[in-house]
């Protein structure tokens, strides 16, 4: 007689990057736990875990099947102090596997970004891990300042010169890399987003043709988009968040190597932009 089903530990399941993930995962028919601070956010089964309490997360991690861990919305001081507590928490508890997500931050020598601390530590640790790579979210483009502003005047207006390729990806894209990882336990990077990377005047062709109209592509400097946000409702935090994740994602010289993409190594091709705005049911 079988025992109970091991449990995955999903950190951040009431946010944008986790919530997709525990989806995925119940969807496929794992035991998906969230991990979260307030259970009352969370329709589906959850535990109360402190991501900076090391007993706390070795008692979420204790006898689980795996553990899906990226970095939350915060300062990166208390980011840096997390991982550490995580690090520590899997040396001790052993989950039999950990998948972590860069959140579009880099990982290599030098890199100051906090998740590069837990890969650090995973290498050091020895517990089977995979490290899940996207670049740039194509969640940024819900902005209002983008997205509202795309439908109302036909223009979708990016900090990001029209040349420019970036290998876009969704958080649904993410999530379905996380639940075949846990699958076919592939180990190493997964390099998740489009190759060859989507230009400005890509992504509003993806919109042209989900909304059969005409939106154009228009650049516009970093400051000209925080000037437009600073009217969107909301938009002056959010404008700044895709500036910044722009910026990141423009100067990081990431491989593109497709023997290390999810398309070679899982089967997994992206959403394109038109098919991403139809799973959300835009």
């Amino acid at each position: 007689m079988s025992g109970p089903s091991p449990r995955y530990i999903v950190h951040g399941a009431t946010g944008a990057q986790g919530a997709p993930v525990v989806t995925a995962l119940t969807a496929a028919g794992f035991n998906a736990i969230g991990a979260v601070r307030d259970v009352t956010r969370i329709g589906g089964p959850a535990m109360v875990v402190d991501l900076s309490s090391t007993e706390a997360l070795i008692r979420a991690y204790r006898g689980s099947g795996g553990v899906f861990i990226h970095l939350p919305e915060g300062r990166p001081e208390d980011h840096r102090a997390q991982m550490m507590a995580v690090s520590r928490a899997i040396r001790v508890a052993r989950p039999r596997r950990v998948i972590m997500s860069t959140s579009g931050h880099a990982i290599g020598p030098g890199s100051g970004a906090a998740i590069a601390i837990l890969h650090h530590e995973l290498q050091a640790i020895g517990v089977p891990f995979a490290v899940v790579e996207p670049q740039i979210s194509l969640e940024n483009l819900l902005a209002p300042q983008i997205f509202d502003a795309a439908l109302r005047e036909e223009v979708l207006r990016l900090p990001m010169h029209r040349d420019v390729r970036l290998r876009w990806s969704s958080h649904l894209d993410v999530a379905d890399t996380v639940t075949q990882l846990f699958h076919q336990h592939v180990g190493g990077r997964v390099l998740v987003g489009a190759s060859p990377g989507l230009s400005g005047p890509d992504i509003a062709a993806g919109f042209s043709r989900y909304f059969e109209r005409e939106i154009a592509y228009e650049a516009i400097s970093q400051d000209a988009f925080l000037e437009l946000s600073a009217f969107a409702d909301g938009g002056a935090v959010s404008g700044q968040s895709v500036v910044d994740r722009l910026h990141r994602a423009q100067i990081q010289s990431r491989a593109t190597d497709g023997s290390v993409s999810a398309v070679s190594l899982l089967g997994l091709r992206p959403r394109a932009v038109h098919e991403w705005l139809g799973d959300l049911g835009i």
